[in-house]
C-alpha cells in the first residue's frame, strides 16, 4: 500500500509537471492509454480495456482544442491542474488493475515505460534542483519542453516528437517483457535513460544544441518559440 500511494503521487505528480506547453500533456496522457489498450488487449483484460479506450476517445476529442494547429495561435481550451491530476490518476488505477491482478499478468515494469518521458523530466528536474539547494516543486525553464522551446520547436512538434518517443520506448519495453528479458534489465534502462538525460540537460547549450538538431528544416513557429530564442540570444 505505501508504495501504490508513492507511485500514485509520482505519477500524478509527473502528468502535472509535464503540462507546460499546449498539448503536451493530452499527448502523453493519450499515447500511455493506447498503450494500455494494447497491453489489455493482449493480456485480455476486457474491462480495463474498454475504459481505457473511452477515456482515450475523451483525450482525443480534447487534443483537437488543445494542440496549436497550424494558424491557431493558442489553445482553444486547456488541461489546468485539476485536469492534469485527473488524467494522471486514471493512468494510475488502469496500470495497477492491469498489472497487480495476478489472473492477467503483465510485468509491473511497464508502468516505468508508459509515461517514461514525464517520470523522466520530473525525477532529474527534482534532483537538479535538490543539488542546487532549491525546493525540488520550485519553478524554473528546465523541462524538456522549454528546452526544445528555445532550441526553436512550435509547440505542436513538440507534442508530436515526444509523443512518438513515449510511443517508441514503450513498444520496445513491451517487446522485451513478450520476449522475456529479465525485467531487472528494463530498471537499468530506464535509469540509464534518465542519467543520460540528466547529463544531456547539465549543460544548457549542450542541450539546446542537440534539440536543435532533431528539428525539422521547416520547423512551424510560434510567438512563444520566438520569444525564447530572444531570450537565448540576449534581444
Amino acid at each position: 500500500m505505501p508504495f501504490t500511494v508513492f507511485a500514485t503521487v509520482g505519477i500524478l505528480n509527473a502528468i502535472n509537471m509535464i503540462d507546460g506547453e499546449d498539448g503536451l500533456a493530452g499527448t502523453q496522457v493519450l499515447a500511455a492509454l493506447v498503450m494500455l489498450c494494447a497491453a489489455a488487449v493482449y493480456s485480455g483484460n476486457v474491462t480495463v480495456f474498454q475504459r481505457a479506450a473511452v477515456v482515450a476517445g475523451a483525450v482525443a476529442g480534447f487534443l483537437v482544442f488543445n494542440l496549436r494547429f497550424p494558424g491557431r495561435t493558442q489553445a482553444r481550451i486547456f488541461m489546468g491542474n485539476a485536469g492534469s491530476a485527473l488524467l494522471g490518476l486514471v493512468i494510475a488505477c488502469f496500470t495497477f488493475r492491469l498489472t497487480q491482478n495476478p489472473a492477467h499478468p503483465v510485468g509491473p515494469i511497464l508502468a516505468l515505460w508508459l509515461i517514461p518521458l514525464p517520470i523522466m523530466d520530473c525525477l532529474v528536474l527534482m534532483v537538479r534542483r535538490l543539488r542546487s539547494g532549491r525546493s525540488p516543486f520550485a519553478a524554473d525553464r528546465g523541462h524538456i519542453h522549454h528546452l526544445m522551446g528555445s532550441a526553436g520547436h512550435g509547440p505542436l512538434g513538440i507534442s508530436i516528437v515526444l509523443a512518438g518517443f513515449s510511443f517508441a520506448t514503450g513498444l520496445c519495453a513491451a517487446i522485451a517483457l513478450r520476449l522475456h528479458v529479465p525485467q531487472i534489465l528494463l530498471v537499468l534502462a530506464f535509469v540509464l535513460l534518465c542519467l543520460g538525460y540528466y547529463w544531456l540537460t547539465s549543460r544548457h547549450e549542450r542541450a539546446i544544441a542537440f534539440f536543435r538538431r532533431l528539428r525539422p528544416r521547416r520547423a512551424m513557429s510560434s510567438p512563444d518559440v520566438e520569444l525564447a530564442n530572444s531570450k537565448e540570444t540576449g534581444a
